[in-house]
């Protein structure tokens, strides 16, 4: 409330769907396939990179929710 002095606020709820699902494996080249797959492949690439795991993947987004759009 803005008692707080916030001025704005949030409410999470957790919700079984939608959902996200990928499945990801070894691969002899990196193909990442699906929707959202440029995005995917960016995550992919910078947790690799994070992670240092070297090697190639296969990475299918084959559920995901969709992207955060504003109200105002």
């Amino acid at each position: 409330n803005g008692d707080a002095g916030r001025r704005f606020g949030s409410v999470g709820l957790p919700l079984s769907e939608p959902e996200t699902v990928v499945t990801l494996s070894r691969s002899g080249e990196t193909i990442v396939e699906g929707s959202e797959s440029t995005r995917a492949s960016e995550h992919l690439s910078t947790l690799c990179k994070h992670l240092g795991i070297r090697g190639q993947h296969h990475l299918v987004v084959e559920q995901s929710i969709p992207s955060h759009a504003g109200l105002g």
